[in-house]
């Protein structure tokens, strides 16, 4: 009886809290963690949301490309004053035994829309020296449902992105992206996305499915399978753990 209670008061509190926060435009998606390269948004590709928070977080990411490559690093971001947003990471490139490390460094400006629900609109640059000295550039815009929708929260991108990669890869490409986040729960996120090949050569198309779990106050774990499409024709999983400083 006293745990059906708990339930029954918990969920109340939920239903109160979302209600609150759409009233002021706050969603509630955990959509604030940090993509491949360090950019707030899905898992591969960013989006156009800005963190509401003015507090900084942080990100590990473990990769695994197949054909022997893998990659591991720790990023941070930080919002400033819910316009812009700055990034910034190291990490640790693996293939086959032969091994590099570097730093990648990001930054996204809204064009429109609060933090929030509601339309977003914003463009970003970054370079990852991580993985194949990837200079990127992006335009993107995102449509933030709150809780009204589903229930949980609903969002859905789609952006035009221009990526250089170096070293052996040596290619310049234009391509699109979209995604879509979607709150199965109060604590969990189902996002998947699809991006147009990412190369000048005959790769395939670069795609993403995954979770991500808001374990604790200020904690979120992701995990998933992805092909980068630069890393060639093999889907690998990946793992996410992020926390938010005052989250």
């Amino acid at each position: 009886m006293l745990s059906s209670n708990r339930g029954n008061i918990m969920k109340t509190l939920t239903k109160v809290l979302l209600t609150a926060t759409a009233a002021l435009g706050i969603s509630t998606a955990a959509h604030a963690d940090l993509t491949l390269s360090g950019a707030s948004g899905m898992f591969l590709n960013p989006d156009a949301r800005i963190n509401s928070s003015l507090v900084p977080q942080v990100q590990a990411n473990y990769n695994d490309f197949g054909h022997g490559a893998k990659s591991y690093g720790i990023y941070g971001a930080y919002s400033l004053g819910g316009k812009s947003e700055i990034g910034a990471g190291i990490g640790h490139f693996n293939s086959d035994g032969d091994s590099d490390s570097g730093f990648a460094v990001n930054y996204k400006q809204s064009l429109i829309g609060m933090p929030g629900v509601g339309t977003h609109i914003a463009y970003g640059a970054g370079y990852d020296g991580i993985h194949f000295n990837n200079l990127y550039g992006y335009v993107a815009g995102t449509q933030s449902f709150g809780s009204k929708l589903t229930g949980h929260g609903l969002s859905a991108t789609l952006g035009l992105r221009w990526d250089r990669f170096g070293k052996e890869i040596d290619s310049t490409k234009t391509s699109i992206y979209g995604g879509v986040d979607f709150g199965v729960s109060d604590k969990l996120h189902l996002i998947a996305e699809l991006q147009s090949r990412n190369t000048k050569y005959d790769s395939p198309s670069p795609y993403a499915v995954g979770v991500r779990y808001s374990a604790a106050r200020g904690i979120t774990l992701g995990a998933g399978f992805q092909r980068t499409g630069w890393s060639g024709d093999e889907g690998r999983f990946f793992l996410q753990a992020g926390y938010k400083f005052g989250g």
